[in-house]
């Protein structure tokens, strides 16, 4: 006869005792003590004040289900039936329809059908009779299965709340584990919170050699990730400087230097080597066309020591629009004059800079910016 283990925890089987069942002491065979449970209220929410401290389980209950006898022998006059309609079918055989005996045949299949029919609903009356002893006896199996759950439910719930608790402390412990790992490899938070609690992690059968084995390689692929977003970044960094570095060292002497914001957006675009190739090219695109502007400027000037009786008109300036509040004054008056010309091409650029020399006006760029 199989025993039952004691289970720490267990407050005894109540349930089955108010049920009227005989409830005998353990045999001295078995070594296990009654244990006296003193904080069941704070665990398990059951109704247990008239029960004593110490409760002796039971033993356990021999049950075996035996079949006494099963009778039911089903004879039917198959063998009259199968020769009788032998001989009836035989005359259907080989008959053809036509235009002439169409309502014939139609009666002639009518009457076949009835005997397909006939034999069918013999089948179901006989499979009812037949079913009849086994739906009873499903009837007394979930009697049986009623009794028994009646006592099983109420230990089970217990059982499963001492359960749940062990797997909260074990998540618990298997938490620490994988700070710890964590901890010791370097690995950072955002990356050590992404490594969840496997469900068999909180299993009685698993070690905690083998969680901590398997905590070490989640840790190390996450591990992997972060060494190469650090490298990445370090990477960046490098190559933000030396755009920034090429951006300044390359624009020195133009007017129109080439400044690390106009390129930033290409900064995780392109490789570094890409990056200076592009820097390059976009510099001496500058400096060209400041070259070409400078050589224009050069040759209108000797073109106007060379016939100074022709002056050509400078090009129409717009009248500066001075506040309504400036009084007028007849007298000459200078002025710092701060202008904005958004969207300017190069040719109108170098117009309006050809008229300010014309006219002996100093001007400083103090900023631009290219746009799309």
């Amino acid at each position: 006869m199989a025993r039952h283990k004691k289970t720490d925890g267990i407050t005894g089987t109540v349930q089955a005792i108010t049920a009227g069942l005989d409830v005998p002491k353990m045999p001295e065979a078995v070594n296990d003590k009654p244990k006296t449970i003193t904080k069941t209220a704070e665990i398990v929410n059951e109704s247990t004040e008239n029960v004593n401290e110490a409760t002796v389980l039971p033993a356990a209950i021999d049950l075996e289900p035996k079949t006494l006898s099963i009778v039911q022998e089903f004879k039917w006059n198959f063998d009259e039936i199968k020769q009788s309609l032998a001989g009836k079918i035989e005359r259907y055989t080989g008959l053809v329809v036509n235009d002439d005996n169409l309502k014939d045949m139609e009666r002639t299949q009518k009457e076949i059908a009835s005997l397909r029919t006939k034999i069918g609903k013999f089948r179901l009356q006989v499979k009812r009779e037949l079913e009849k002893p086994y739906a009873e006896f499903e009837l007394q199996i979930k009697e049986l299965l009623a009794l028994v759950e009646s006592v099983e439910r109420p230990i089970k719930e217990q059982l499963e709340v001492y359960e749940n608790k062990r797997r909260e402390e074990k998540a618990l412990m298997v938490q620490e584990i994988i700070n710890e790992v964590a901890r010791q490899l370097g690995l950072e938070g955002k990356y050590s919170s992404q490594i969840a609690i496997a469900d068999r992690w909180l299993n009685r059968t698993i070690t905690k050699k083998e969680i901590i084995e398997e905590i070490e390689m989640k840790a190390a692929w996450f591990l992997d990730i972060q060494t190469k977003e650090r490298e990445a970044e370090f990477f960046r960094k490098q190559k933000i400087e030396m755009a920034k570095f090429m951006c300044e060292q390359l624009s020195a002497g133009l007017a129109t230097p080439l400044k690390f914001e106009e390129i930033e957006s290409r900064i995780d675009a392109m490789d570094i080597m890409a990056l200076k190739a592009y820097i390059e090219t976009e510099v001496e695109k500058r400096r060209e066309r400041e070259d070409r502007a400078a050589q224009l400027a050069i040759e209108r000037a000797e073109t106007a020591k060379a016939a100074p009786s022709v002056q050509p008109a400078p090009p129409a300036m717009p009248p500066i629009q001075f506040p309504a509040q400036q009084p007028y004054s007849p007298k000459p008056t200078k002025w710092n004059v701060v202008l904005k010309l958004p969207g300017i091409d190069f040719f109108q650029a170098q117009g309006f800079k050809d008229y300010l020399i014309a006219n002996k006006i100093a001007y400083e760029v103090v900023s631009q910016e290219a746009v799309e």
